[in-house]
């Protein structure tokens, strides 16, 4: 099963581009206040680019975003972010 999408409104990708990882309510093009809390997401851009893949809530950080850019989010995705996260802990 493929990630909903949410789009952006048009100039708010720039905070993306600059790896910030979140995504307020106000970045939002109308469209997805019918996804549940917590569901995984694409954000697409004005050009239909994926920006980013993230955790939807309908607070006013809309969207946490795990990766910049369009991936699999799967275990795989977990597994290698928690090898990585504890190597640097070692």
């Amino acid at each position: 099963m493929s990630p909903k999408k949410i789009y952006l409104k048009p100039g708010k990708e720039r905070s993306l581009e600059r790896q910030h990882p979140w995504v307020f309510s106000g970045a939002l093009a109308p469209g997805h206040e019918s996804i549940a809390d917590g569901t995984l997401i694409q954000l697409v851009d004005n050009y239909k680019k994926v920006q980013a893949t993230g955790f939807y809530s309908p607070s006013s950080i809309a969207v946490r975003v795990l990766y910049f850019g369009e991936i699999l989010i799967d275990q795989l995705f977990f597994d290698d972010k928690i090898k990585v996260a504890f190597a640097l802990r070692k």
